[in-house]
């Protein structure tokens, strides 16, 4: 069994590769630069986002089972609901609501603060791991010939008053997010930095935390309002959590960013197209202030294409493929990266590989896999906004486009198609799932039904 892994960066992508390196390594070390909170589930400033709705999607709550086990009746214990994604959700596409059923499609809605605290308060449990909290890495440790990563430079106090210049390791794990330094150390050790991919909406959210009236008569436990490219940029999902409590999330694509000033908010919520979060939220009790957040481009670094890696290092979370997170994916993929990790190291410690000299091309290889259909998804309607920057659709893009304007007005009438939808969505299912042949049937029935559209009607726009 090797002795030593470090992980950079203590985000969800970070935790979880940690739980994972803990059964294969003797002891980890995670080094997160920023503090812990220690009384209870609070905002940290290493996760910005942390204040806005976060989605375990279905697939993510499955994996964070399998790591964990008990942690979704943990959670539950804490207040966190569970909801049926098709049956308690009101969900409104731009041509209207679409049908509610129920379905095995369960989540469990909370706050991004309260499934860090969880996953942390379990991983402190494990005598393999260790935190050095207030600790920045400010370089790598290699070998003579820059050919393996043997560990990290550190700088800062650390959580005890303290803390070493240098770590070594067996493996280092770089999940340190949008911010991560590896491809400019890749650089000034002689490697290519790799590739980069960048799609960017110009999407803004402003999120805000109510209480949930008890009179409340609504029969939905949340609610998804649809934007509508290239017409109307607005957005909007209204998610209990726990506590019995609201959590908006105003989204607004193309530069039409969500206000945080009080009357600016609710204006957003009065425009969007449907009026339902409006008039639950106008006369709700207020839990917190108004928070605003930007910078939300898809970035995909394509390491899984570089010749030449260094030994000792892999790369993954945000660091590799950071999405816009108006679909919820980032956490879930996370644990799919760390499912990854642990297949990969599984394999290489079996094969005999004691020293890891052959991981990093087949981890970031099956990464790799992951992060395609998320980040068709994620891209799909980015590029239909017109002020959208980063390059053209492909031709892939651009028949998934007609297939799903043409399967998008069968969601008002088929629980079949929205089921099949939310199953993508929720990665249980991949995007061949929209192509079984009852669907397919279905919308053959309804093109031949449906009156001819102009042609210009379902073009996407070129993005700019």
């Amino acid at each position: 069994m090797p002795k030593h892994a470090i992980v950079i960066g203590g985000s969800m992508s970070g935790l979880l590769a940690a739980r994972v390196l803990a059964r294969h390594f003797e002891r980890v070390t995670v080094v997160e630069r920023d503090r812990f909170p220690t009384e209870r589930p609070e905002f940290r400033k290493g996760v910005p986002q942390s204040h806005h709705h976060h989605i375990m999607l279905v697939r993510g709550r499955d994996l964070m089972e399998e790591f964990f086990p008990g942690f979704d009746a943990e959670l539950a214990a804490l207040g966190a609901p569970l909801v049926d994604y098709t049956n308690d959700c009101a969900l409104i596409a731009p041509a209207g609501q679409v049908p509610r059923f129920p379905s095995n499609l369960k989540i469990r809605p909370c706050r991004r603060t309260l499934i860090d605290w969880v996953v942390r308060g379990r991983l402190l449990a494990m005598t393999n791991i260790t935190f050095l909290e207030s600790t920045r890495v400010s370089q790598w440790v290699t070998d003579a010939s820059n050919a393996r990563v043997l560990g990290v430079k550190l700088e800062g106090v650390g959580a005890d008053g303290a803390c070493p210049t240098t770590l070594l390791a067996d493996l280092v794990v770089d999940a340190s997010g949008r911010t991560s330094r590896t491809p400019e150390w890749l650089k000034s050790l002689g490697y290519a930095a790799p590739d980069e991919q960048v799609v960017n909406s110009f999407i803004g959210y402003a999120s805000r935390l109510y209480k949930k009236p008890a009179n409340f008569k609504g029969k939905f436990r949340a609610v998804e309002v649809a934007s509508q490219p290239p017409h109307n940029p607005r957005a909007a999902g209204l998610w209990e959590v726990e506590g019995e409590r609201w959590l908006l999330t105003l989204i607004g694509a193309a530069k039409e960013y969500p206000p945080t000033d009080e009357s600016g908010f609710l204006e957003f919520a009065r425009s969007l197209s449907d009026p339902l979060i409006y008039e639950s939220v106008r006369s709700a009790e207020p839990l917190s202030s108004i928070h605003g957040h930007r910078g939300t481009e898809n970035r995909w670094r394509h390491y899984e294409r570089l010749q030449r890696f260094p030994k000792g290092l892999v790369v993954m979370g945000d660091g590799v493929c950071a999405f816009n997170p108006i679909y919820g994916q980032g956490m879930t993929l996370a644990a799919m990266g760390a499912e990854a990790l642990n297949d990969t190291l599984f394999r290489a410690l079996r094969a005999g590989d004691h020293e890891l000299a052959n991981l990093a091309r087949p981890f970031h290889a099956k990464l790799n896999k992951n992060i395609g259909p998320a980040w068709l998804l994620a891209t799909s309607d980015d590029f239909r906004w017109p002020s959208t920057v980063g390059g053209k659709p492909d031709w892939l893009t651009r028949l998934s486009y007609r297939y799903i304007d043409l399967l998008t007005p069968l969601s008002l009438t088929s629980s079949e198609v929205v089921e099949a939808f939310l199953s993508v969505a929720n990665m249980v299912k991949s995007p061949a799932a929209l192509l079984h042949p009852r669907i397919l049937g279905q919308l053959l029935v309804s093109t031949v039904r449906r009156p001819a559209a102009s042609p210009r009607q379902n073009e996407a726009p070129r993005p700019s």
